[in-house]
């Protein structure tokens, strides 16, 4: 399941992500980057798959990055107010 939501996310972003670093990019570009991110992700939580378990698992590790990318997004907008 990583492997399966790591290439999706891979190939929407490999142009971002093989010229610049996240640490590199301009900030409206860092946030255009997340909110896209957080969209592909909910989305993907929706998925079906074959059994229950499977869905209870995918949801959870899906779950996971959402809240990662949530947290990152509260960082983002939190830095505006540092600067």
């Amino acid at each position: 399941m990583r492997t399966i939501l790591t290439a999706m996310m891979h190939t929407e972003f490999t142009n971002v992500f093989s010229t610049k670093k996240f640490s590199e990019l301009p900030f409206d570009e860092k946030e255009q980057l997340v909110e896209e991110t957080l969209r592909q992700l909910k989305e993907l939580r929706e998925m079906t798959l074959g059994t229950k378990t499977a869905e209870t698992i995918w949801k959870e590790r899906v779950d996971y990055n959402i809240s990662f990318y949530e947290k990152l997004k509260a960082q983002l907008e939190n830095s505006l107010n540092v600067c």
